[in-house]
C-alpha cells in the first residue's frame, strides 16, 4: 500500500511541476486580460446604451463586437486560447496546488478554484 501511495504522490508531484511552469502562468495571465477586455467592452456598450445608442451590455454583446472586427476570427481564437489557459490554471489550482495548503484551506481552495474552472 505504501508503494502505491508513493507512486500516486510522485505522479501528483510531476503533474504539479508541469502545471507550475511559466507557459501555463502566461496563458492564465492572458485569460485574465481577455476577461478584463470583455468587461471593459460591456461597460462601453452600457454607456452607449445609456446615451441613446444601441447594443447589448452583456458578455454576448461584447463578444459580438470583438468578433465583428476585421481580425474577428483571430481575435476569437486568441480569446478562446486565453480562457482555456485560465480554466486549466484554475483546474490545477483546485486539484494539484491545493496540497500545500492547511487542511481547512484545502476544501475552500478546491471549491473556489474548481468552480471558476468550470465557469
Amino acid at each position: 500500500m505504501a508503494a502505491e501511495e508513493s507512486t500516486g504522490s510522485g505522479i501528483a508531484d510531476t503533474a504539479e511541476k508541469i502545471t507550475d511552469g511559466v507557459a501555463l502562468d502566461v496563458l492564465a495571465w492572458f485569460g485574465f486580460a481577455v476577461l478584463a477586455v470583455v468587461h471593459i467592452l460591456i461597460g462601453v456598450i452600457a454607456l452607449q446604451v445609456a446615451f441613446g445608442g444601441t447594443g447589448q451590455a452583456e458578455p454576448t454583446g461584447a463578444l459580438e463586437q470583438l468578433a465583428s472586427g476585421t481580425a474577428g476570427p483571430w481575435t476569437m481564437w486568441a480569446c478562446s486560447l486565453g480562457c482555456g489557459g485560465l480554466a486549466l490554471w484554475q483546474l490545477s489550482e483546485a486539484t494539484l496546488r491545493y496540497r500545500r495548503n492547511a487542511v481547512g484551506k484545502r476544501l475552500e481552495k478546491a471549491v473556489s478554484s474548481g468552480s471558476l474552472a468550470v465557469t
